[in-house]
């Protein structure tokens, strides 16, 4: 059913967008021509490999992009999925779409006034506004499709809570069994290990919740490689390019703080709790013998290294998180290289063109004796 509402949608953006440049006529093909990439003075930041092509195409291209990045958010988050969701909460779905065509239609009624005070001719203004209104379904799904990609990856983390809850209860339960005087050092020791294999399955859990997040960066960062290396970055401009730089950052910067605050307010607790637990019972565990103790310094020493920040950050790192590294690093030294091809290139440039006084003299004086 996912599948056949992303087709459906891409389907009718591409219906849209293309009646929009028909019925708009030459303004909007003015207007959407693909002229760049182009600084923010409208001026061209390299020569174009083609000449200035419809600006429907660009648009086609983006859409394409993002039904394909909702396809992929939608298939890697595997407790929900978008008519999950929308069966689920109706009635906000419905809302978030109002509120979309809503800012559409703000959108649209700005482009036109903008057009008025600009002095545009009649005849110019009503090609355009006869281009926004095919052009709003297109418009629509544009957002509709970028909403998506957040709504799904904040409902996966949410996804994990129920989980979390019922490893915290269980976690209080076995740190209840543990304080009971009547164990002996062996049984104590069997409840010290379920407590550790519990520890373990709720910081994967935890570290999960992130790693859903990650998969939001990581999306941005495919899109940021597509439009900046890739003969696709002809259909965007200067600025345009720069939003996605933005929008790269702004993830990371989500991703980060959620980070922290999973850390500082669950993550730092839940292992507080086991390890504060654990060291009440060490004079009980050494009573059972030196092996039962080398083996409960063992959990305790690894439970202790989890715990902190750097631990939680070797626990990210070890799935997505390290694959964003990977993709980050190579593509940080890749745009290294090309930034010094670029200034060797532009260095052998100026040494062809720049001219030597002596060479200079030495011609006129040639010149001179000649006539």
């Amino acid at each position: 059913m996912d599948i056949a509402i992303i087709l459906g949608a891409f389907c009718v953006g591409v219906i849209s967008v293309t009646l929009a440049y028909w019925r708009g006529g030459r303004s909007w093909t003015i207007l959407g021509a693909i002229r760049g990439p182009l600084d923010k003075d409208g001026k061209r930041v390299r020569r174009l490999k083609f000449k200035p092509r419809s600006g429907v195409y660009g648009e086609i291209l983006t859409l394409f992009l993002l039904a394909v990045l909702v396809f992929g958010v939608n298939f890697l988050t595997d407790d929900v999925s978008i008519w999950g969701l929308v069966q689920q909460f109706p009635s906000v779905a419905v809302s978030c779409l109002t509120l979309i065509c809503i800012l559409v239609l703000l959108f649209d009624s700005q482009i036109m006034r903008k057009a008025a005070q600009d002095g545009r001719s009649q005849r110019y203004r009503t090609w355009l506004k006869a281009g926004y209104v095919a052009y709003f379904p297109y418009a629509v799904v544009n957002f509709s499709f970028m909403i998506l990609i957040v709504v799904l990856v904040v409902a996966q983390t949410f996804a994990f809570a129920p989980d979390i809850r019922a490893i915290t209860s269980l976690l209080d339960t076995q740190v209840a069994n543990l304080g009971a005087a009547a164990l002996s050092p062996d049984d104590r020791m069997v409840v010290v290990e379920e407590i550790f294999g519990t520890m373990a399955k709720g910081a994967g859990l935890m570290v999960d919740q992130i790693n859903a997040l990650i998969l939001l960066v990581l999306a941005s960062f495919c899109v940021r490689v597509l439009v900046r290396y890739t003969p696709i970055s002809q259909a965007y401009t200067e600025t345009s390019l720069q939003w996605f730089d933005r929008l790269l950052f702004l993830s990371i910067a989500c991703v980060a703080a959620a980070a922290w605050s999973v850390h500082y307010f669950t993550y730092d607790g839940f292992f507080g709790t086991a390890l504060v637990a654990l060291d009440q019972q060490r004079a009980a565990i050494a009573a059972g013998g030196w092996e039962m103790l080398q083996r409960f310094n063992d959990i305790y020493l690894s439970l202790s290294k989890q715990r902190g920040l750097t631990g939680f950050m070797i626990a990210l790192t070890s799935d997505r998180g390290g694959l964003l590294l990977a993709l980050s690093l190579a593509v940080w030294l890749s745009e290294r290289r090309k930034t010094q091809l670029d200034a060797d290139t532009d260095a052998q440039d100026r040494v062809v063109h720049v001219q030597c006084p002596a060479t200079e003299a030495a011609k006129t004086r040639q010149s001179a004796d000649a006539s």
